[in-house]
């Protein structure tokens, strides 16, 4: 398999050290360990969850929310699904929120918390693109209720139910993935103008990780 994408280099290394530490989280002051295999088998659940709705090769999945595992989780999980994640700074009010979601025509809003999830009710109303808003944190939305709005948790769970229905569609998703294809779009600060969106593509990403690698050997 060559390794020229995104969800290729995830699943070569998943697969081949699935118990090494892919990362570290601090939970309530302690550090969790998240193997590779965990961290694949969340990105397979975000993947196949946003496949089941309806996300489709190469629409745009906004992320707003600080560095955590779910951060990561959902980007490469959009990736895998063959979509593009674009990064919001959670210090944007709603109106620039609005502008990149619109400008982006994004149609999944993935954020950490309420706070951020309040955002999204502001402008949802005049970005028509979008289709759901997801939330990470539920703290103060547990009784929430709106047809736009699923948990991260759900997403999780409707990619598991996927994944059992076809255990062969998340591969044939990172399969469809090109290198050329782009992998993510982060905007400018938008100081003298407009927000401008970078788009990083696959080979990109992959080119300064195998330079960053050749430096350090």
């Amino acid at each position: 398999m060559a390794i020229n994408t995104l969800p290729k280099a995830l699943l070569n290394i998943a697969d081949r050290q699935p118990d090494r530490i892919a990362m570290r989280n601090k939970d309530f002051g302690i550090w969790r360990d998240i193997t590779w295999a965990e961290y694949l088998e969340n990105v397979k659940n975000v993947a196949l969850g946003l496949h089941a709705l309806g996300v489709k090769y190469q629409e745009r999945v906004a992320i707003i929310g600080e560095n955590r595992p779910e951060w990561l989780y959902s980007a490469i999980g959009a990736v895998c699904a063959g979509a593009t994640w674009v990064g919001i700074y959670t210090t944007n009010p709603a109106a620039e929120c609005e502008y990149v979601v619109g400008h982006s025509d994004s149609v999944i809003y993935i954020c950490e918390d309420e706070e951020q999830f309040d955002k999204a009710l502001v402008f949802r109303d005049n970005t028509p693109k979008l289709r759901k808003l997801i939330v990470w944190d539920m703290e103060g939305l547990k009784h929430f209720e709106d047809p736009m709005f699923m948990s991260f948790d759900k997403l999780l769970e409707l990619g598991r139910e996927t994944d059992r229905q076809n255990p062969e569609l998340f591969r044939q998703l990172c399969e469809q993935v090109q290198p050329q294809d782009i992998a993510g779009i982060i905007y400018t600060s938008g100081t003298t103008g407009p927000p401008k969106g970078a788009m990083l593509a696959h080979e990109g990403y992959l080119w300064v990780g195998e330079a960053a690698r050749s430096v350090m050997d």
